[in-house]
């Protein structure tokens, strides 16, 4: 063995050692492709690839593997400028890896080689931020660097076939959903408000009942309680506290404008009745998860609940004439994977753009986003499992199937996350179904 080229199965930082003590590779495969690496520099699990010692399959395998390490389909995210800047081009090319988000002080980034903890380290002492690291395949981050850090002559002029039809289609989505103010009021929700604001004995909770039906008219009181205007200290994260800071009347007016948006022509498109059914089912059976869990912030549970499905009626909206060839059968990561292939983006992405364009409390805006892979969140994790399992209880009531332990034995990873069994969840799902809940 050369001088300092060290092979210790128990030192774990390193990758070349973390796959020697798992027996996917030998000692003397190590030895070898360390001093190849010496003198030639990349990246250790590319030179065993190169020797022929490891397969990227393999390495694959071996990652789904390991516990806590979640993967991302890159292509499906648009990443904001100001995260690509947090890590330099050339160390993003060195080592494979590229920003995804950054939520507080927590920077999430798409690496080949997530469990690479050396890299991990280099990172964050280079950005003073923990590192969240996500498996991503390398064509992937390939062409996520190409995108974002390449300047026109890295691209040879204009852009690929390949470029138009996915990451310039998902610029554009984008940018049409960021010119959305507020979604549509259902008609029944005007209707009542009004009738509640001439009673001289409603109260505001009366109205935040009333309200807490309609995910349009949440969402844009949400919006309104933190917005600037109101220069609210703390995040507004559930409908009850945005209307007791606006007041009666704002709310009210909040309503009323909301309406003015006609439903008539994009109904055509969209089955509104449905989609308002399956959101208030799946706020209920968030609190009734939330309840479950001991968990004390149920009006936020709820709103997030309520709100799940808001970026289908973002797309349907910006796009109603192609979200109509999508099959209305489809359900969960089906229904996203169709609405990607057909737009660029799923309703979880559309509904977090709408969140931030909006300046909605990340208390919301990151359930909304991975409330269909709650193992990526990182901030609000449990109350993304409980929306992502009230999303599992809606599709189930969608579809007409009784309560049943075998109902949710096919997500045991977010029961996992809960600390429930299936047993329990179907008593959940039991209880929101129960006429006095829904």
């Amino acid at each position: 063995m050369s001088p300092g080229i060290a092979v210790d199965p128990n030192d774990t930082t390193r990758v070349g050692n973390l796959l020697l003590k798992h027996g996917i590779i030998r000692a003397e495969h190590l030895t070898e492709a360390l001093e190849v690496q010496a003198h030639r520099g990349g990246k250790i699990v590319e030179t065993l690839i190169d020797l022929g010692y490891l397969e990227v399959a393999t390495v694959s395998k071996f990652l789904v593997s390991q516990p806590r390490v979640a993967s991302i389909d890159l292509d499906r995210y648009l990443v904001p400028r100001e995260v690509c800047a947090l890590i330099p081009r050339e160390f993003a090319i060195e080592h494979q890896i590229f920003p995804v988000d950054r939520l507080a002080n927590c920077l999430t980034v798409a690496m080949t080689f997530p469990v690479d903890i050396e890299t991990i380290r280099r990172l964050e002492e280079m950005t003073n931020m923990s590192v969240n690291a996500l498996l991503c395949k390398p064509e992937e981050i390939r062409k996520a660097i190409q995108r974002y850090y390449a300047t026109p002559e890295d691209r040879g002029g204009l852009p690929s076939r390949e470029e138009i039809e996915t990451g310039l289609q998902l610029e554009c989505v984008v940018k049409m959903i960021q010119r959305i103010h507020s979604l549509p009021a259902l008609p029944q929700t005007v209707a009542r408000v009004q009738e509640a604001t001439e009673d001289p004995e409603t109260s505001l909770r009366d109205i935040a009942d009333v309200v807490s039906t309609d995910p349009g008219v949440s969402a844009k009181l949400l919006q309104l309680a933190n917005s600037a205007a109101y220069g609210f200290l703390s995040r507004i994260d559930n409908v009850q506290n945005a209307i007791t800071l606006l007041g009666m009347r704002e709310t009210y007016m909040a309503v009323l404008s909301s309406a003015i948006i006609d439903l008539a022509e994009s109904s055509k498109h969209f089955d509104h009745e449905r989609y308002w059914k399956s959101s208030v089912f799946c706020a209920a059976a968030a609190r009734t998860i939330g309840a479950a869990c001991g968990h004390r912030r149920n009006a936020t549970v709820f709103t997030c609940g309520l709100l799940a499905d808001i970026g289908r009626f973002a797309l349907s909206e910006v796009a109603p004439m192609r979200y109509v060839k999508i099959d209305p059968a489809l359900q969960g990561r089906a229904l996203v994977a169709a609405e990607e292939d057909l737009l660029g983006v799923g309703h979880p992405e559309a509904a977090h753009i709408l969140a931030v364009h909006w300046k909605l409390p990340e208390e919301i805006a990151e359930p909304l986003r991975f409330h269909h892979r709650p193992e990526l969140a990182r901030v609000q994790q449990e109350v993304t499992a409980m929306v992502a399992l009230a999303a599992v209880m809606t599709d189930a009531y969608e579809s007409g199937r009784e309560p049943s332990a075998e109902l949710f034995e096919e997500c045991p990873d977010v029961l996992e996350m809960l600390k429930l069994n299936a047993k329990m969840a179907a008593d959940a799902y039991a209880a929101t179904r129960a006429p006095s809940m829904f």
